[in-house]
C-alpha cells in the first residue's frame, strides 16, 4: 500500500530534478523522489543500526547481568550514552549495582 505525501520544494531543486528526467536519467520527478528516498537511508546505514540496536526492547520477563551491560555486542555506548528502557517487569543478577 501506497501513502501520498505533498513536499515543498525551490524552484532551482525541481529545474534539476526536470533536466535529469529530460536526459533520461529517471521516468520522471516521481521516480527520481522515490530513488532518492530509497537510497537515502543507505548513507546512514550504520547510524541506523546503532539506533536500532540502542531502542531494542525485550518484551516479557527479562534479567539483566552485568556482562549484558559490558559487552560491546550487546550494549554500544559511542557518541551518544546508551540507555536502558524498561517495558515491563524485570529482574537484575546480583553482580548489577
Amino acid at each position: 500500500m501506497l501513502e501520498k505525501i505533498t513536499i515543498n520544494m525551490a524552484p532551482v531543486d525541481l529545474g534539476q530534478i526536470d533536466l535529469l528526467v529530460q536526459g533520461g536519467f529517471y521516468q520522471n520527478r516521481t521516480d527520481f523522489i522515490r530513488t532518492a528516498i530509497r537510497n537515502q537511508p543507505n548513507t546512514h546505514s550504520e547510524a541506523v543500526r546503532q539506533t536500532v540496536a540502542r531502542k531494542t526492547l525485550v518484551l516479557g520477563l527479562g534479567c539483566s547481568q552485568s556482562t549484558d551491560l559490558t559487552s560491546p555486542a550487546k550494549f554500544s555506548l559511542t557518541s551518544t550514552e546508551g540507555y536502558l528502557q524498561p517495558a515491563g517487569p524485570g529482574t537484575s543478577a546480583q553482580d548489577v549495582l
